[in-house]
């Protein structure tokens, strides 16, 4: 039993999404970490970045992990990934790779310290509260702001977004049980 259980573990399988979960959320956590930095101090550090980089990379070859792992068993049913789950996973590591991108060229060319702090710090805690363009300090920033800012500011909104939906496409997955075969 326990070299069948080493072989065969029993404790996730590719229908799990607890681990592309946690991966989201990590690349939340960046995207929400990178605007209070910019609330709180006005720039944001490349140092910064670098180190939510490494923790979302982290989170990403944990889920590839198991993804793979669970591949390597797809002709048992308990184990098949669904295809839904590859594809979130992909997108997952496109919206990885353009944040952090993005993140890394702003800070160099140092966009951050030429926007108007007063008029992008409401605008980004609105952001970060939910509202979109329509919000009275957003709109007040995409009205005023040169059209370079008001394209990184609605890129973030609609980033926001996009990772919100996607989590909710995560929680929509029943988590299955060791014991469930289906």
């Amino acid at each position: 039993m326990a070299i069948l259980v080493s072989i065969i573990p029993p404790y996730y399988s590719g229908k799990d999404p607890t681990w592309l979960i946690d991966y989201c959320e990590e690349l939340q956590k960046f995207h929400r970490s990178v605007a209070l930095e910019y609330i709180d101090n006005r720039d944001i550090s490349m140092e910064t970045i670098v180190q939510l980089g490494v923790d979302i990379e982290c989170m990403r070859r944990k889920a590839a992990i198991v993804l793979t792992d669970a591949s390597r068993w797809s002709a048992l049913p308990y184990f098949r990934t669904p295809p839904e789950l590859l594809k979130i996973m992909d997108v997952l590591i496109a919206e990885e790779g353009h944040l952090i991108s993005v993140y890394k060229h702003l800070i160099e060319t140092k966009c951050f310290q030429s926007v108007n702090y007063d008029l992008l710090r409401p605008a980004y805690e609105e952001a970060l509260e939910g509202k979109d363009e329509t919000a009275p300090a957003t709109s007040k920033f995409l009205n005023e702001a040169g059209e370079r800012n008001c394209r990184l500011l609605r890129s973030f909104i609609n980033r926001l977004a996009r990772l919100q939906t996607v989590r909710e496409k995560l929680d929509s997955f029943e988590q299955a049980s060791w014991f469930l075969m289906s």
